[in-house]
């Protein structure tokens, strides 16, 4: 089975028997989105996220330390902007 870890497009081939942990944190509230097939699971990390993928020991696997765009505050900063803009 193929799981793949997005936006960072990290993947990694499953053997039947392996399970591993797959966590996000972000300063702001959301889940993760998990989409299954018969031979793949993708799971998506929401605005402002961190990651990391981990053994059921509790060892990181890999740290996904790049955070994920804050869209939201983002499209608040474009509201902010527009809204002061000189006509």
């Amino acid at each position: 089975m193929l799981l793949t870890f997005e936006p960072w497009c990290w993947t990694a081939e499953l053997a039947p028997t392996v399970e591993l942990v797959c966590e996000a944190t972000s300063p702001r509230a959301g889940w993760l989105e998990v989409e299954y097939s018969a031979d793949a699971v993708t799971i998506y990390a929401w605005d402002a996220c961190v990651a990391r993928v981990l053994d059921p020991n509790g060892q990181e696997v890999v740290s996904l330390d790049i955070r994920v765009p804050d869209f939201i505050a983002l499209d608040e900063s474009r509201a902010n902007r527009d809204r002061d803009a000189a006509v």
